[in-house]
């Protein structure tokens, strides 16, 4: 039956966009609730939501909807007056909540009632009453925190998928201001990842298309002056901007949870609920608790980790002193760092790159604490951050920690370069250097390290990293060609290891002494060393993880590679790059150049094609610059082998130009590829053809020649 009591629901000119989930959802709870809340932060579209659900839900029922918006009430004892004139209940001055409830009570309807926070205990009692006493009445509330009423169900509403609806709803609000070409689609998918996907605040930036470009929206959006500067004129007061949209939640918390929300602000990336707690002590709990019940804070379903919205961070952030700010920061660069030292000391314990994963989600957050202690020159600060080089490369991003490692060195060195050896961390600050470097197959910027972390490494008495510094020494003769060198620093790692009891660390050296046999050319040699490895793997299973046995399989898998047992080698690279998972550093990369490999030989192209394809992006972006043009020369190799030698010509000089800029001794494993390449162009073209593709690759910058390889890579599949 058609509803035949009020049904006065506010009209929207505007197209509403998505929530089918959630509308169906809220109308499960209905079938098993009379009170349903939305609940979510300020602008995520609650009140919409309702509004169109409103006309549907009460559809069968006799007295239809009422609608109750309580944005401009500010006395609670106005609230059952205003629930009566949306009703079109009569009273002679302010209703009662006893005069409301008689009056509902033989009633049929769906009352909504929106924008019950700033209201919420006199919301909460008046929606009771009337539950208890109108058995006919259906609330539908909207709220940023529960009524925390018996029976009440809740329907956490979250922003719209940035990279989805929210660019539609950006589009569809934008073409009402200004037209959006189509090449600006980046823009607006950076503009809806930045406001988090919520709804009032995508609205806002697309409305500022009508008069500014959307590169100053974004930079509006960078520099945190979006908050005021995006308006509605003709919204409520506390939707007019976002600034005044988080101002109306801020100021209803207590001063507690204010300076608990300020300093939840401060972190670039989402934090632990135990980081949270080291940020602002132990008594902060209860504000926590608070801060994710009002919708100000998110908790993470997947990791528990605690985030805050962009705009509210901005917001936040205009509401902390410099003072604090500074305090904050130190904070969060004393948590990370002992976070770090911790995983370090795991990693060294048994030698598991899995000690990182939990701190890998803190990428962000690292790199705003190395920002902070450079920039305030706190040379403590940065010495206790670089204290745990092993952290970048379990999350791929060696050439990342060598840079920030760098800047410690060079930007907080004292005039003297030798003063600050007498720090016992800064042994970790020249390793961890050497360590990257080499990690991140640039061996060349770790040559001045290996010796220098020997001496203070017997200097301070450290005898493990000593070792682990002989096995960087070991890489970088690798790097120079002194393959004796390499074999003889291989060597004495192991006895240091040894001497140490250090089983972990015996595995690495013999695994990396098979490597520089193979170079050598002792085959025999080095699979002897990867058969020791394997029977300390036997023995002390405990000590090891994943990434140790894919060492022994990814060289195992070379050496039948070499003998010409393709299957069997292709077997062992496959498992290998599986067991590394998301480890990688410049040897574990080798993996993946023999499973390409193994396709090459097995002429399998497109699976090789597929892969390379997908791992050069990542290579490209984690700055595996060296091992980003050892696959792009595959991919050449393969374009000639498919008769398309032209194209497979100007890939390897984008190639050799990359190559070019990180010097280094090949492989032989590179060796062989590329005579293999050249020798292959130079029977299918014409030597001046030739020389014009790949001089084509070789005048062009680092930077064009990736791009230009990356879009060759897509069309050779």
């Amino acid at each position: 039956a058609n509803p035949t009591g009020p049904t006065f629901l506010p009209l929207y000119a505007t197209k509403f966009f998505g929530r089918s989930i959630e509308r169906a959802g809220i109308r499960d709870l209905f079938r098993r609730s009379r009170l349903v809340t939305i609940c979510g932060p300020g602008g995520v579209g609650k009140t919409r939501l309702a509004i169109e659900l409103a006309g549907t839900l009460a559809w069968n029922l006799k007295n239809g909807v009422c609608f109750v918006s309580l944005a401009s009430v500010r006395d609670p004892a106005f609230v059952s007056t205003r629930i009566a004139e949306a009703a079109q209940i009569v009273t002679s001055g302010l209703a009662t909540l006893d005069t409301l409830v008689t009056a509902l009570a033989s009633r049929e309807l769906l009352l909504v009632i929106d924008n019950c926070e700033h209201l919420i205990d006199e919301c909460a009692r008046s929606v009771e009453a009337i539950l208890q006493r109108c058995p006919h009445v259906k609330t539908l509330a909207t709220s940023r925190e529960p009524l925390a009423l018996d029976g009440e169900s809740l329907m956490r509403l979250e922003p719209l998928d940035a990279n989805g609806t929210a660019i539609e709803l950006f589009l569809d609000r934008a073409s009402a201001a200004a037209h959006v070409a189509p090449f600006e689609t980046r823009a607006v998918s950076a503009i809806a990842l930045r406001l988090d996907g919520i709804p009032l605040a995508i609205e806002l930036a697309a409305a500022m298309a009508r008069v500014h470009p959307l590169e100053d929206i974004e930079a509006a959006l960078g520099a945190g002056a979006f908050l005021t500067i995006a308006a509605r004129r003709t919204a409520i007061a506390h939707q007019q901007t976002m600034h005044a949209t988080i101002a109306w939640s801020y100021d209803l918390l207590a001063a507690p949870e204010q300076d608990v929300l300020r300093a939840l602000a401060y972190p670039a990336a989402p934090i632990t609920r135990e980081a949270a707690i080291a940020l602002c002590g132990p008594q902060a709990e209860p504000a926590l608790r608070r801060l994710v019940e009002v919708s100000l804070v998110v908790e993470e379903r997947e990791t528990g980790r605690l985030r805050i919205h962009e705009t509210t961070r901005q917001f936040a952030a205009s509401r902390t002193s410099a003072d604090e700010t500074v305090r904050l920061a130190t904070r969060v660069l004393t948590w990370l760092a002992s976070s770090l030292r911790a995983a370090a000391d795991r990693f060294w314990q048994r030698s598991s790159y899995a000690a990182f994963a939990p701190l890998r989600a803190d990428l962000d957050n690292v790199r705003q604490a190395f920002a902070f202690a450079l920039t305030s020159r706190n040379r403590s600060l940065a010495l206790d951050l670089a204290g745990a080089p092993d952290y970048w490369a379990p999350i791929g991003r060696a050439a990342e920690g060598l840079t920030w490692l760098k800047r410690v060195r060079d930007e907080l060195a004292s005039d003297e370069p030798e003063a600050g050896d007498s720090d016992p961390r800064s042994l970790m600050l020249h390793f961890g250097i050497a360590l990257c470097a080499v990690q991140s197959s640039r061996p060349a910027e770790a040559a001045a390290s290996p010796e220098r972390i020997i001496a203070l490494a017997a200097r301070h008495g450290n005898t493990v990293i000593g070792a682990r510094a002989h096995i960087t020494r070991g890489h970088v003769s690798l790097g120079r060609g002194e393959l004796a060198a390499s074999a003889a620093s291989f060597e004495r790692a192991s006895e240091l290891f040894a001497e140490s009891d250090d089983a972990t660390g015996i595995s690495r050296a013999l695994t990396f002494l098979a490597m520089t046999n193979i170079e050598l050319d002792r085959l025999d040699d080095a699979e002897t060393a990867l058969a020791r490895v394997e029977c300390l793997h036997a023995t002390l299973p405990e000590c090891f993880d994943l990434a140790d046995t894919a060492l022994v399989k990814m060289f195992s898998s070379e050496i039948r590679m070499l003998r010409g047992e393709t299957a069997e080698a292709l077997r062992l690279a496959r498992s290998a790059f599986e067991d590394f998972g998301l480890v990688r550093t410049g040897v574990f990369i080798r993996s993946l150049q023999l499973i390409i490999d193994g396709l090459i030989a097995t002429g399998e192209f497109d699976e090789a094609l597929s892969i390379a394809a997908r791992e050069l992006r990542s290579l490209h972006e984690h700055g595996f610059i060296t091992d980003f043009a050892l696959v792009l020369q595959r991919c050449a190799l393969i374009a000639v082998l498919r008769e398309d030698a032209l194209r497979g010509a100007f890939v390897f000089g984008f190639s050799r130009t990359m190559l070019a800029t990180i010097p280094r001794a090949p492989l032989r494993f590179e060796r062989d590829i590329d005579a293999r390449l050249r020798a292959a162009l130079e029977r299918t073209l014409d030597p001046n053809v030739l020389a014009t593709a790949t001089n084509d690759g070789a005048r062009a910058t680092v930077s064009e020649a990736i791009a230009a390889a990356l879009a060759s890579s897509d069309s050779l599949r």
